[in-house]
């Protein structure tokens, strides 16, 4: 939440993210989510796969919204698939793989 915020500076401040997490190449496209407006949604693209996969969901809250909590600034919104990350970095196919006790198996993926 700052006064000055845009739409702009989420744009950037995800690419940041998902350069720093050595994702470099990504992509914007409008999306819908209810409690945002204007709303984005974000593809990284995973060399290894050869693919564009969506990872993030953003948007600015809808000054609606922000009105009754006495907020007046642009708030900023987002939330990105950590769990996704993580799969397509370990190479994991099944999502309870990533939530998997087995000790063994934990180690030979160098999780432990």
């Amino acid at each position: 939440m700052d006064k000055d915020l845009t739409l702009r500076d989420m744009l950037g401040y995800l690419k940041q993210i998902m350069v720093k997490l050595g994702l470099p190449k990504i992509r914007f496209r409008p999306g819908y989510f209810p409690y945002t407006e204007p709303s984005v949604e974000a593809d990284v693209y995973f060399p290894d796969k050869h693919e564009w996969l969506e990872v993030i969901g953003s948007g600015m809250f809808r000054p609606e919204l922000l009105r009754p909590l006495g907020i007046r600034y642009p708030v900023l919104a987002w939330g990105i698939g950590f769990s996704r990350l993580c799969m397509l970095k370990l190479g994991i196919e099944d999502i309870r793989d990533l939530y998997n006790n087995d000790l063994e198996w934990l180690q030979s993926r160098r999780m432990i």
